[in-house]
């Protein structure tokens, strides 16, 4: 170690570098910070146009039944063509 330097500019050297890199620290850990609530906002955004949980049963119980509807009447044209079938092989065998 040369002479001219002083334990107390080693000491300030020191303390800068260390401040320096603090303050690079502290920026990085913001800039991280920043992207992550910038992540976090984005999700609360997107889940506000989600599909609320109640709505959808609501919805989909409507379907449940309009399905069932079109299922009792597509039964019901095929037994109605059964029937038309049956009754058509009666009148030929006459």
């Amino acid at each position: 170690m040369p002479d001219d330097v002083s334990l107390r500019d080693l000491m300030e050297a020191r303390v800068s570098a260390i401040e320096k890199e603090l303050r690079l620290s502290r920026e990085s850990l913001d800039k991280r910070l920043e992207s992550m609530n910038e992540f976090r906002e984005q999700m609360s955004d997107q889940q506000k146009s989600y599909l609320p949980r109640a709505e959808y049963y609501a919805r989909h119980e409507t379907l449940e039944k309009r399905i069932a509807g079109l299922e009792k009447i597509v039964w019901g044209m095929g037994g109605g063509i059964a029937l038309i079938e049956v009754i058509s092989h009666l009148v030929q065998m006459k």
